[in-house]
Protein backbone atom coordinates (compact mmCIF):
# COMPACT_ATOMS: atom_id res chain seq x y z
CA UNK A 1 0.00 0.00 0.00
CA UNK A 2 1.19 3.51 -0.79
CA UNK A 3 -0.42 6.75 0.34
CA UNK A 4 0.35 10.45 0.11
CA UNK A 5 -1.52 12.58 2.63
CA UNK A 6 -1.52 16.37 2.31
CA UNK A 7 -1.92 17.95 5.72
CA UNK A 8 -3.53 21.22 6.76
CA UNK A 9 -0.21 23.12 6.83
CA UNK A 10 0.72 21.78 3.36
CA UNK A 11 3.21 19.31 4.81
CA UNK A 12 2.88 15.78 3.47
CA UNK A 13 3.05 12.27 4.83
CA UNK A 14 4.22 9.59 2.43
CA UNK A 15 3.39 6.08 3.59
CA UNK A 16 4.49 2.69 2.23
CA UNK A 17 3.62 -0.64 3.77
CA UNK A 18 4.18 -4.14 2.53
CA UNK A 19 2.67 -7.19 4.22
CA UNK A 20 4.14 -10.58 3.34
CA UNK A 21 2.47 -14.00 3.51
CA UNK A 22 4.81 -15.22 6.23
CA UNK A 23 3.65 -12.34 8.48
CA UNK A 24 6.54 -9.91 7.95
CA UNK A 25 5.78 -6.21 7.61
CA UNK A 26 7.94 -3.60 5.92
CA UNK A 27 7.03 0.08 6.34
CA UNK A 28 8.18 3.67 5.92
CA UNK A 29 6.50 6.93 6.90
CA UNK A 30 8.11 10.10 5.56
CA UNK A 31 6.78 13.41 6.87
CA UNK A 32 8.03 16.41 4.91
CA UNK A 33 7.32 20.13 5.12
CA UNK A 34 5.72 22.13 2.27
CA UNK A 35 9.13 22.57 0.61
CA UNK A 36 9.88 18.82 0.75
CA UNK A 37 12.37 18.95 3.64
CA UNK A 38 12.25 15.84 5.80
CA UNK A 39 10.73 16.47 9.23
CA UNK A 40 10.70 12.86 10.41
CA UNK A 41 10.89 9.35 8.98
CA UNK A 42 9.89 6.14 10.72
CA UNK A 43 10.89 2.85 9.08
CA UNK A 44 12.11 -0.67 9.66
CA UNK A 45 14.69 -1.03 6.90
CA UNK A 46 17.52 -3.13 8.41
CA UNK A 47 20.35 -0.65 7.87
CA UNK A 48 20.94 0.65 11.45
CA UNK A 49 21.98 -2.45 13.45
CA UNK A 50 23.29 -0.40 16.39
CA UNK A 51 19.84 1.05 17.19
CA UNK A 52 18.37 -0.68 20.26
CA UNK A 53 15.03 -1.26 18.51
CA UNK A 54 16.63 -2.66 15.34
CA UNK A 55 15.32 -2.82 12.69
CA UNK A 56 12.73 -0.19 13.74
CA UNK A 57 14.06 3.36 13.97
CA UNK A 58 13.27 7.03 13.38
CA UNK A 59 15.17 9.72 11.44
CA UNK A 60 14.82 13.20 12.92
CA UNK A 61 17.05 16.24 12.73
CA UNK A 62 19.78 14.35 10.88
CA UNK A 63 19.93 11.69 13.61
CA UNK A 64 18.74 8.11 13.76
CA UNK A 65 17.12 7.08 17.03
CA UNK A 66 15.31 4.05 18.36
CA UNK A 67 11.58 3.73 17.71
CA UNK A 68 9.15 0.93 18.31
CA UNK A 69 7.29 -0.65 15.41
CA UNK A 70 4.94 2.09 14.26
CA UNK A 71 1.52 2.18 12.60
CA UNK A 72 -0.13 4.78 10.40
CA UNK A 73 -2.54 5.62 13.22
CA UNK A 74 0.33 6.28 15.65
CA UNK A 75 2.19 8.49 13.18
CA UNK A 76 -0.96 10.51 12.47
CA UNK A 77 -1.51 10.99 16.22
CA UNK A 78 2.06 12.32 16.57
CA UNK A 79 1.64 14.69 13.63
CA UNK A 80 -1.72 16.00 14.89
CA UNK A 81 -0.11 16.82 18.25
CA UNK A 82 2.74 18.64 16.48
CA UNK A 83 0.34 20.65 14.31
CA UNK A 84 -1.93 21.76 17.15
CA UNK A 85 -1.34 25.38 18.17
CA UNK A 86 0.69 25.70 21.37
CA UNK A 87 -1.19 27.42 24.20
Amino acid sequence: MKLEIILINDSKLFFKEYLFERGDRKYAFNWVDASGKLLCRWDNAPHWPDVSTFPCHKHIGGKVISSKETTLEEVLEIIVKELKPQK
